[in-house]
């Protein structure tokens, strides 16, 4: 019963920190509900491993947002880009007032109003070739002019019937050479969709750096936390040596300077404890920040620990994976075919221009609307029509144009294969580093190991009268040094494997991550 009711006491503060959060701001209790709170040191933590704060950097980061949504106006781009060639209706309606006269003395014409109604239809494909299909109707009334002798008025008669005139037509342009064909018709979606991979890799890369930021503070966290508790032993240590060398002061067996010695050893640890909280507090902030978070009312307490791991990857396997993971080199790859495109535009710009067009008109006479569409099967009526239009032009500069593409491809290209090396370096540094830091590990721990020996030796010693206290607080701040080093030596090989996850895109897999 009594173990229960401590039980009670150690864990309603908590759940009254939760309860307090939950009603006070929903979206930070909406976070906690997803961790374990606990209390450490009188203060509430929450337990948060990697993968959540990774999952929750993908989801509250502002930068991340901004670049998603240029990916969806990239993606909107090509949905337009795919409707370039729709088919187009054009309608029109005219009225005009025309007059014409003929002979030299005596003058003879006609004075016409007309009114049309034209509708057209018109379609462009992706070979380049061009279909239209148009239909007018047009209503004219005419009067005659005339004019007898030099220097007289002209006269003008009434005007006759509305007359209706039809005229149904169908005509075709083929693209001989220039602007002919699917591979430059199609070049603004290529392009497009090009548009959409490379803002798609750039969100890879924005995404990337943000989990490799948030990671690294991480276990930036975990060394410092378990730095707190280094310290905390430190202090531990250096308060039972102040309180036995008090007591064998009382007892005269020590001296006050041994007595002050010891007390220094113990304020110089509490300063490195009380600096090594406020380096967790910082660090804290900055995940708060990456999280955008502008409060939050517990500390972090990163449940991930460092591993060692003793398997060698492949090198050569790494490297493909490297390659076609990195949103850089991905960016480079779709610049280059950008140039291609560029290339055939030049290429399409310095071809002749020669255009084939065919039309087909069928006419038709009446006095009421649509009346005169029964002509269209008379054959005297029906117009026929072929035309060739040759371009040339005068001057230019589509040759260095095209000479320009070319060598921005070849620079594009070197870029690439400096890229790849560039890739090669990293691999090869960050497998290096993690070969040595499993021997670095190693040698810490055995370090450690010798420096917890030494202190508990030289405090023997100590009691037996062979050795100072100055003694006993430098082995004491050695072991605590050792053990420092070990815990740098063990997150900076979790950094390194980090880096190389972020590398690999094996983070995703790693820690269960949705993919871009």
């Amino acid at each position: 019963m009594k173990n229960q009711l401590l039980a009670l006491l150690l864990i309603f503060p908590v759940f009254a920190a939760a309860q307090s959060l939950s009603s006070n701001d929903p979206e930070v209790a909406q976070l906690l509900a997803l961790v374990e709170l606990t209390e450490i040191d009188g203060r509430t933590m929450a337990k948060v491993p990697m993968s959540l704060i990774l999952q929750l950097a993908l989801e509250r980061s502002e930068t991340l947002k901004a670049s998603r949504q240029s990916q969806d106006a990239a993606q909107q781009g090509l949905v337009v880009a795919k409707l370039r060639n729709p088919w187009t209706i054009t309608s029109s309606v005219s009225f005009s007032r025309s007059a014409a006269l003929l002979g030299a003395g005596y003058l003879s014409g006609s004075k016409t109003n007309a009114i049309t109604l034209g509708s057209s239809l018109s379609k462009s494909t992706d070979s380049g070739t061009s279909y239209g299909l148009s239909y007018s109707e047009t209503r004219s009334q005419s009067a005659k002019l005339s004019r007898t002798k030099h220097g007289d008025d002209l006269t003008k008669e009434a005007f006759g019937d509305w007359l209706d005139s039809n005229s149904l037509s169908a005509s075709v342009s083929v693209p001989l050479f220039k602007d002919g064909g699917t591979e430059y018709n199609t070049l603004s979606e290529r392009r497009a969709e090009v548009g959409v991979t490379k803002r798609q890799w750039g969100t890879r890369q924005t995404e990337s750096a943000l989990l490799q930021q948030i990671g690294l503070t991480y276990w930036d966290l975990v060394g410092i936390l378990e730095t707190v508790e280094v310290r905390k032993q430190a202090v531990s240590l250096s308060e039972k040596l102040l309180r036995d060398n008090q007591a064998r002061l009382e007892a005269g067996m020590l001296s006050t300077m041994d007595v002050q010695e010891t007390e220094i050893q113990l304020l110089r640890d509490r300063q490195s404890l009380l600096s090594s909280r406020i380096d967790a507090f910082k660090v804290e902030d900055q995940v708060r920040a990456i999280l955008s978070l502008s409060e939050l009312p517990v500390g972090l307490y990163p449940e991930d620990v460092p591993e060692i791991r003793t398997t060698e990857p492949d090198h050569a396997a790494l490297l493909k994976q490297v390659e076609s993971n990195d949103p850089q080199l991905a960016q480079l790859q779709a610049d280059l075919k950008l140039k291609r495109y560029d290339l055939v535009d030049a290429r399409n710009t310095d071809k002749t221009d020669l255009d084939l067009g065919f039309s087909y008109t069928l006419k038709g006479y009446g006095e009421n609307f649509f009346s005169g569409v029964g002509d269209f099967a008379k054959a005297d009526l029906h117009g026929y029509s072929a035309s060739l239009t040759w371009t040339v032009p005068l001057g230019g500069s589509s040759s260095e144009k095209i000479q320009q593409r070319q060598l921005e491809r070849q620079q594009l290209e070197l870029q690439i294969a400096a890229r790849k090396l560039e890739l090669n370096m990293s691999l090869q540094s960050l497998l290096r580093s993690l070969r040595l830091g499993r021997k670095e590990q190693q040698t810490a721990l055995s370090v450690v190991k010798l420096s917890e020996q030494q202190r508990r030796n030289e405090v023997e010693r100590f009691r037996i009268g062979r050795s100072t206290s100055f003694q006993v607080s430098q082995r004491q701040q050695e072991e605590a040094l050792a053990k420092q080093q070990e815990i740098f030596t063990r997150v900076q090989f979790e950094k390194t494997n980090l880096q190389l996850l972020v590398l690999t895109g094996d983070l995703y897999t790693r820690y269960e991550l949705p993919k871009p």
